[in-house]
């Protein structure tokens, strides 16, 4: 995998991560899960926590000098898709390729 994609991997996990933590509400005890799906050329990443979740703004897309949104205008750009569901808790994922990438 080149070194500009897992760069851009760690940010965009990094950024879910911190989301999480940050907004879900999650206590002392509770679970953030990182789950990971690698197949050949391509990896999807999914955050998953118990939070209420939220819904991606539907007018223009957040700008960088905003105080909230900035995470998820790095996700867009970075990511090839990107989508959050709130069954069950909040799950907030993205897919992106990565050539070179073959799972264990």
């Amino acid at each position: 995998m080149a070194r500009d994609t897992f760069y851009d991997l760690q940010l965009l996990v990094s950024e879910l991560v911190t989301n999480s933590v940050e907004h879900s509400g999650a206590g002392q005890g509770d679970l953030i899960e990182l789950v990971v799906f690698a197949r050949n050329g391509g990896v999807r990443v999914e955050v998953r926590d118990r939070g209420s979740g939220f819904v991606p703004r539907s007018g223009p897309a957040s700008e960088w000098h905003d105080e909230s949104g900035r995470g998820l205008l790095v996700v867009d750009s970075l990511a090839k898709r990107w989508g959050v569901s709130a069954e069950d808790g909040t799950s907030v994922w993205f897919e992106m390729d990565a050539p070179g990438l073959v799972p264990a």
